[in-house]
């Protein structure tokens, strides 16, 4: 139960517009606000008030969406023993939107709050216990923190294996890998691959295709497009599964970010402070819609929404142009898949020398979420 995969957009061909959102805002506050009048259960109210922060998100409202979610949490987390998997969701939720804000400090708030509510009130063997490790490693990989990731996606990987789980821990080990690949450590991670492909769970069509996937983005990285070929030709997707991802340029770094890294290198002098660009002094968000052909290739990139401002989308739209998917198994004459994805483009919010105050002052990044309402059959707006 996620923001990722519960937004609550309506169920037709074309994306719905800035007022079908705003409609469908207002009927999910009007039954929040009839929950909160009639003191209905945790459960319902966990549910009620993530569908409407999510409303509220999708029409870029993100301030909002997380003091829906804030008071949510403050009426119902005193019943995480007795719920705690609605309790948890909401803390999962919020996490979500404070990473599109910015607000790595409040992230890392919920994300430790999903966490104790999960391990202090289920059972050690409960699924969302057993992946508590993995989601933890994602955590530090979101702030930033490459080398407290490696640690945890090890550990995780061990405590895994020791208890029998060997599909969890070869999936953290190909985890474990991709962050030896971000760091430069190829070889590294292509021990991490070998030893996932040497584990009882090999077999498993995941953990194969994960693997098969990092080897071939390092063989590429050093130049090598044999197994990258060989992979498309292996590989294809069927119409009822989200397309697998094979291939994206990165983006160049903006000069902001490059100055912040000098800074963080050399240490400030006086009241010398990370800079920061002024457009992207307040959140900027967009939906962008493409289509992924029955190649693997991307076409008819536009932007169907977001915020007025345009000029930070020109490199992320030219990436999403030049991305790479697996095949797809589609029937002859189908013209491709349809897909809509959010892309929030934000400065990390930290509390200037003096302040206690946080401002989106800190280092800027993009945050990527897929909305496609219908993984089998979206198709692109017409007229």
């Amino acid at each position: 139960m996620s923001l990722l995969v519960a937004l609550l957009l309506a169920q037709a061909a074309a994306p719905p517009g800035p007022d079908d959102i705003v409609i469908l805002g207002k009927r999910t506050g009007d039954a929040l606000a009839a929950c909160i009048a009639r003191r209905c259960p945790t459960p319902d109210d966990a549910r009620i008030s993530i569908a409407h922060a999510e409303a509220l998100f999708a029409q870029g409202k993100y301030l909002d969406a997380r003091a829906t979610l804030d008071r949510a949490l403050s009426r119902q987390r005193g019943n995480a023993a007795a719920f705690p998997r609605a309790v948890s969701a909401l803390y999962e939720a919020n996490a979500t939107v404070n990473l599109h804000i910015g607000d790595m400090e409040d992230y890392r708030t919920m994300t430790i709050g999903q966490s104790r509510t999960l391990t202090e009130n289920l059972p050690a063997n409960d699924p969302q216990v057993l992946v508590n490790a993995i989601r933890l490693g994602d955590f530090w990989a979101k702030l930033r923190q490459p080398h407290n990731a490696r640690l945890q996606y090890r550990a995780a990987a061990e405590g895994y294996a020791g208890r029998g789980e060997h599909r969890l821990a070869a999936l953290t080990r190909l985890r474990g890998a991709a962050i030896e690949a971000q760091m430069g450590d190829l070889s590294a991670a292509e021990r991490q691959i070998a030893a996932a492909r040497r584990s009882p769970a090999a077999g498993d069509r995941d953990v194969a295709l994960t693997a098969t996937i990092l080897q071939a983005r390092i063989d590429r990285s050093r130049g090598r497009k044999d197994t990258t070929d060989a992979l498309f030709e292996a590989l294809a997707t069927g119409p009822d599964q989200t397309p697998v991802l094979m291939y994206e340029p990165p983006v160049m770094a903006n000069p902001t970010n490059a100055a912040n890294a000098v800074l963080a290198r050399v240490g400030t002098v006086g009241d010398q402070r990370p800079t920061r660009d002024t457009a992207t002094a307040y959140i900027h968000w967009a939906d962008l819609g493409f289509m992924v052909n029955p190649n693997g290739s991307v076409s008819d990139v536009e932007v169907l929404r977001g915020t007025q401002s345009r000029t930070w989308l020109k490199p992320f739209v030219a990436a999403v142009q030049k991305r790479r998917y697996a095949p797809l198994k589609l029937e002859p004459g189908s013209p491709g898949l349809y897909r809509v994805e959010r892309l929030t483009w934000r400065a990390e919010r930290e509390a200037p020398i003096g302040s206690l105050v946080r401002r989106a002052t800190g280092y800027q990044a993009l945050e990527t979420l897929d909305i496609t309402r219908t993984a089998a059959a979206a198709s692109p707006p017409t007229g």
